[in-house]
């Protein structure tokens, strides 16, 4: 049997609603401008589409490899961007040891499956994934294409868009007009809209290397490219790849192909073909109630302030026609993508997989880029298409991160057997499988230390621990973000996304102190999630829980988030009141069907509280168990883990109650 085939599509700062469909079904686009994605709608509809999928860490480097290597960024160890160089990471032998140890899934299926792999556009990771663990060879081919000579090479410099352009040179006009700016990333001229940081400057003197263009970053720059279509980096990433496919389809051997383009990414530059469809429809373009918000119970507050026009909302729009013109230009390129594994009747046989590094803020709350757990930044596109394997049109809402696409791609190519990393495959959810057999398995941890080594040796890192929200933890409709450094004056930050989806209400922070019994307990129950994430991927070199690990600054993350609790403290804490079952999974052989709910209770005061008995009673009660248990005494900062299992033979549950004699009085749990 042919082993399948993975294509496998990236872009870079693509939120979860850059994507036609998904803006057609929320309700804030009604009657706006929408994005065109006819493409991405097409892969929706012929694959599964997660709804609720997060990156590992809302940085490239540092979420790149965490989806190519499976692992969390506390083992691998690129907690930064500056981290891929090895002269950087070899500053610190904990850095360049981490890195060593894990492995990417190209290195795994072309040096143990007979792949072969290339890699057209954005890297952004360390080199020593170009090659075999042992250094003496390449895993990826390819990862550059010469247009004029029709001839897949292999560049050091990742195939850099200057590099593609350089094949053209002479062949484009480059004079710069008045109005007119240089483009850094591509050295030729754009012309910026009011946004831009030079939009109302003179124009430079010369075309490169002037005083203003050194001081002027690629996220200040956005405007109307003069490059025509042919000359993006998105034209060569996608022309690079349908360049691959033609010929990997002559080949003898599975393939692992991967598209990453570097669009929409900053600078936000667009050609005119995309540009300006958009600009002639600026004016209804959707900007969220966030667009407004001060920030003032938010750890964010401080992150990057930004010039006034980040807060005129005529700016704002401009600046969005072309964010939604570089995602319609990849979509284009995507769907020429497709067509060619149509046409070389490969589709049947390939593993594709559609997400993005992170989002983008794009004015949300006043800010720009990533950086932050909040929506717009952290909450990403992500399908997965397999022709007859995986259901077309499906639709899951389990939360999921992107360090899980690594096990999903080596459980579907027949390589799971070598999978060492801290993945699980998405099959779980794809076909209903996941039950929360031995844990909470819908909550979701992702993470970000950006700490990193300085350039001044005597340092240990740059930064202080504690001086950035370091974890989010989301469970069902709640989302906490946390500092790791217990007395960081740091706010925490809790948000309800249904009743709150643009996240304005803060429910601790500054209202720690007043909130109500049942938020406090929603912030203890995720703070007890993330601890027993961190227990299950600390393994046996204790990246979570060693000291070490932050150079000795705090006590380990375990012990600082342990310890950490900015809000009220309360003699007894019970996460739910009422507790709904997720999907129920039907065990064949013994043809029932079944579904673990966990329920949390503990103490934060000094003293002590007592658990005296649990009992089930309702109309549903025999469908339920719970173990068996003695009395249970809870100390200040304990908790208790209460598994409740339903096992039954009919689907639909019928209801009950759970009911807790406690020192503090009859607790009472509606199970549904």
């Amino acid at each position: 049997m042919t082993k399948p085939n993975l294509l496998f599509i990236i872009t870079d700062q693509q939120r979860f609603d850059a994507i036609g469909a998904i803006q057609n079904e929320l309700p804030q686009y009604k009657g706006k401008t929408k994005i065109r994605t006819p493409n991405l709608d097409r892969l929706m509809l012929e694959g599964a589409r997660f709804e609720n999928a997060y990156t590992q860490c809302a940085v490239c480097a540092p979420t790149r490899v965490s989806i190519r290597t499976g692992c969390t960024i506390e083992r691998h160890g690129m907690q930064s961007n500056s981290l891929i160089q090895e002269d950087v990471y070899k500053m610190i032998p904990m850095f360049e040891n981490k890195i060593k140890n894990v492995s990417t899934f190209e290195q795994i299926l072309v040096e143990n499956f007979g792949y072969v792999s290339e890699h057209f556009g954005k890297w952004h990771m360390p080199k020593r994934f170009y090659m075999t663990k042992d250094g003496s060879k390449r895993v990826i081919s390819y990862n550059y294409y010469d247009m004029k000579t029709d001839e897949p090479l292999f560049s050091k410099n990742d195939g850099a868009y200057r590099e593609y352009l350089s094949q053209f040179e002479g062949e484009i006009a480059n004079t710069l007009k008045e109005d007119q700016r240089i483009n850094k990333f591509s050295g030729y001229p754009y012309t910026p809209i009011q946004i831009d940081q030079r939009f109302n400057e003179p124009a430079p003197t010369a075309l490169m290397n002037t005083q203003e263009d050194r001081r002027i970053s690629e996220a200040d720059s956005q405007g109307r490219d003069s490059l025509p279509e042919d000359k993006t980096p998105s034209f060569f990433q996608g022309t690079s790849t349908v360049e691959a496919i033609e010929r990997l389809s002559q080949g003898n051997k599975p393939f692992v192909l991967t598209t990453s383009f570097h669009s929409p990414h900053a600078p936000m530059i667009a050609t005119g073909k995309y540009f300006d469809y958009y600009w002639e429809r600026r004016h209804e373009m959707f900007i969220g109630p966030s667009f407004k918000d001060t920030l003032e119970n938010s750890s964010y507050k401080e992150k990057r302030p930004l010039p006034a026009e980040y807060s005129d909302s005529s700016a704002v729009k401009e600046w969005m026609v072309p964010y939604y013109a570089l995602c319609e230009e990849v979509d284009h390129h995507i769907g020429l993508i497709l067509n060619k594994l149509d046409e070389k009747d490969l589709t049947k046989n390939t593993l594709i997989i559609f997400t993005s590094d992170h989002g983008e803020m794009l004015g949300a709350h006043g800010l720009r880029g990533k950086n932050r757990f909040l929506e717009e930044s952290a909450h990403v596109p992500l399908i997965v298409k397999y022709q007859d394997v995986i259901p077309a049109g499906l639709k899951i809402n389990s939360s999921v991160t992107t360090m899980d696409i690594f096990a999903t791609i080596l459980d579907y190519l027949g390589a799971s057997s070598l999978n060492r990393s801290d993945s699980k495959s998405l099959r779980r959810h794809i076909e209903g499988l996941n039950w929360n057999e031995n844990y909470d398995d819908d909550a979701v941890i992702t993470e970000w230390d950006f700490r990193e080594p300085p350039k001044n040796p005597k340092k240990k890192l740059t930064r202080k621990l504690g001086s950035e929200t370091n974890f989010m933890i989301r469970k069902g409709n709640y989302k906490l973000m946390l500092t790791k450094h217990a007395n960081s004056n740091k706010l925490d930050m809790m948000y309800d996304i249904e009743s709150d989806p643009f996240e304005m209400k803060n429910l601790v922070g500054n209202n720690g102190l007043s909130a109500n019994e049942e938020i406090i307990a929603k912030a203890e129950h995720l703070k007890c999630l993330l601890l027993e994430w961190m227990l299950r991927m600390d393994g046996t070199e204790k990246f979570y829980s060693d000291p070490k690990y932050n150079l000795y600054e705090g006590k380990g993350d375990y012990a600082e988030i342990d310890k950490r609790r900015k809000w009220q403290k309360l003699d007894l804490w019970i996460s739910d009141k009422n507790i709904k079952f997720g999907k129920r999974v039907f065990d064949k052989k013994d043809a029932i069907f079944k579904r673990n709910e966990y329920l949390y209770v503990g103490r934060t005061t000094a003293g002590k509280s007592t658990i005296k008995s649990i009992e089930l009673s309702g109309e549903g009660q025999n469908d339920f168990s719970i173990p068996v248990l003695k009395k249970i005494i809870l100390h200040e900062g304990k908790y208790m883990r209460l598994k409740i299992s339903y096992s039954s033979a009919n689907e639909k549950i019928k209801p009950a109650k759970l009911e807790l004699t406690t020192s503090d009085g009859k607790k009472t749990i509606n199970l549904s």
